[in-house]
């Protein structure tokens, strides 16, 4: 048996949920799929076209997740009306030490620790929750895998100080540009090649005066997602390791729900960083499908990239 991907948009109530969901098929179907993909995308009915066998079996597995997804978004959406039993008196037999709210605060917290197929199982078997079938309550694409980036031919580009190896067949423009406070800095944006969603923006140039990788982030942060505040989120910027110094960045929001990761990070000599003068701000967006493909991209930024 072997685990493939697929892209799983299921029509949920008042919005549609698109996830990458691992199922497990048999070798020879995997084989078929991968052998059919050429590295692009297969829509379900290109499947069902070529390899019926295999289709049946991903659309088997691709209603039970959107069944169970869809069995949790009705409890969400509608609660006790959307449940055939009647939860009061489901607390009543259970002898729960507390009141009636405390109870379902319990049953919550209970739930939200269990898989997404156990928890749709539990509000089924337990509270008699459920929802209406439609003709069609999803669609799903096969997602094959990403060569690994070890058997991939690269190519170099250099541009104002920095050089980096990228896949020869992705796509890179580069441009020179001023700051409104007069730096002059210089872009590198990498996309891979049409169908893969996978893209790489880079700026680079001087710290601005009396800021520094961490600053940069905060302010971006603003920029993008909103004033930073106590209720929003306790540490909205994180930390990482990255480029043999301490990288600071966040995770965007993105209306396509693809994955977005931001991080600023200062580049210098030890000496430079020792005075606070000299250092240069890298910045890098990545897009992917999913946050695992994000890491391969920061991954394939740090083992090929260079500074002057």
């Amino acid at each position: 048996m072997k685990k493939i991907k697929i892209e799983l948009t299921t029509f949920l109530s008042y919005s549609d949920e698109t996830e990458i969901y691992e199922v497990e098929i048999e070798d020879t179907m995997a084989e078929q799929l991968e052998a059919l993909a050429q590295g692009e995308n297969l829509t379900e009915d290109e499947i069902q076209e070529d390899l019926p066998e295999v289709f049946n079996e991903l659309k088997r597995k691709a209603l039970r997740r959107a069944c169970d997804l869809l069995v949790i978004d009705g409890w969400e959406n509608f609660q006790e009306e959307g449940c055939s039993k009647d939860l009061y008196e489901i607390y009543k037999d259970s002898y729960f030490e507390g009141d009636y709210d405390e109870w379902k605060k319990a049953e919550e917290e209970k739930m939200s620790k269990m898989t997404i197929s156990d928890k749709a199982y539990y509000l089924q078997d337990k509270y008699g929750c459920d929802f209406d079938m439609v003709d069609k309550c999803y669609e799903f694409e096969f997602v094959p895998e990403a060569k690994d980036m070890s058997e991939i031919t690269l190519k170099p580009v250099t541009f104002c100080g920095l050089s980096i190896q990228i896949p020869e067949i992705w796509n890179v423009t580069t441009e020179s540009y001023t700051e409104p406070d007069g730096r002059e800095c210089s872009m590198i944006e990498i996309s891979a090649e049409e169908g893969d969603l996978r893209s790489i923006v880079i700026s680079y140039g001087p710290m601005p005066y009396g800021s520094d990788a961490l600053m940069e982030a905060g302010g971006t942060y603003e920029e993008i997602i909103g004033e930073i505040g106590p209720g929003i989120d306790d540490e909205p910027i994180c930390e990482y390791d990255f480029l043999g110094t301490t990288g600071y960045g966040f995770d965007v929001p993105t209306e396509d729900n693809l994955a977005c990761n931001f991080i600023c990070a200062e580049i210098g000599s030890q000496t430079e960083h020792e005075v606070g003068v000299g250092c240069k701000l890298f910045t890098i967006l990545t897009t992917a499908k999913s946050y695992e493909d994000i890491d391969d991209l920061l991954d394939l930024v740090e083992q090929n990239i260079s500074f002057e």
